[in-house]
């Protein structure tokens, strides 16, 4: 009887409970103003709801392009949660939107409650087709590696014979891996994907193609050297410069 009383109460230490600082619940207020300015883009807006090191650290008009680019895959945002505090200047907004949902990581500057960095992640909307190719690409690799493909797909700071490793461990911890399944993409151009496979849990897939100056490099994934480079042809697939496959859930042990 005591035992179960243990078991219904919960075994073993809890999570500290982190509450949200005052000015991280209010810091969406004018970010929203700005994202869903009438008449469209707010300097005045956007300046004063930054902090002073945010505006010295990042360039104004990479960040217009950013909300930009958010409002164009989910139209008016109007409803915002906290839905997530990771320290109490520190969290994730969710934000529903004309389409799909937007998750918004926030962090606010001591002191001055000013915003000291935002990232979104957007959820519900259509990936673009070449992410959605790429994925297919690594799949393929994983069910079974294609030097002439790999060549061809991913970029030259991936080593063929240590990525091709890192695969066929996937393989053998995981089995047969379905199809990707399209999740979300985030401000950086990555696009993530859940792949169900036969056993040792599910995996998260994320792929990054060549062309963007900020793009993350290979490192994630084993096999991974340098920075992306060099051109693929006219009429090649853009290459993948950056990928990671990791258990979808903490519990699962990663591949070695």
């Amino acid at each position: 009887r005591a035992l179960r009383a243990l078991l219904k109460k919960g075994i073993g230490p809890r999570e500290p409970v982190v509450e949200a600082s005052p000015a991280l619940a209010a810091s969406i207020t004018p970010w929203l103003s700005v994202y869903d300015a009438a008449g469209g883009w707010d300097e005045a807006r956007y300046a004063a709801m930054l902090s002073d090191g945010h505006k010295r650290n990042v360039a104004a008009e990479a960040e217009k392009k950013e909300i930009e680019g958010y409002r164009r895959l989910h139209g008016r945002c109007a409803e915002a949660k906290l839905t997530k505090v990771d320290a109490p200047g520190r969290g994730t907004f969710t934000l529903a939107c004309e389409r799909g949902r937007l998750e918004l990581g926030m962090t606010v500057e001591p002191g001055t409650g000013k915003i000291a960095g935002f990232a979104g992640e957007s959820f519900g909307v259509a990936l673009p087709k070449p992410a959605l190719d790429a994925a297919a690409r690594v799949q393929a690799q994983i069910a079974r590696f294609d030097a002439k493909a790999f060549e061809r797909d991913f970029a030259p700071s991936f080593v063929p014979k240590e990525t091709q490793g890192f695969f066929a461990g996937l393989a053998r911890i995981h089995g047969a891996c379905k199809a990707p399944v399209p999740r979300s993409i985030d401000f950086r151009g990555n696009a993530f994907f859940d792949v169900p496979c036969e056993r040792g849990g599910d995996l998260t897939l994320r792929v990054h193609l060549e062309g963007r100056k900020d793009a993350p490099s290979g490192a994630e994934a084993k096999g991974a050297k340098g920075a992306p480079n060099g051109a693929n042809g006219k009429d090649a697939p853009q290459r993948i410069d950056g990928f990671s496959l990791v258990p979808k859930t903490p519990s699962t042990c990663p591949v070695e």
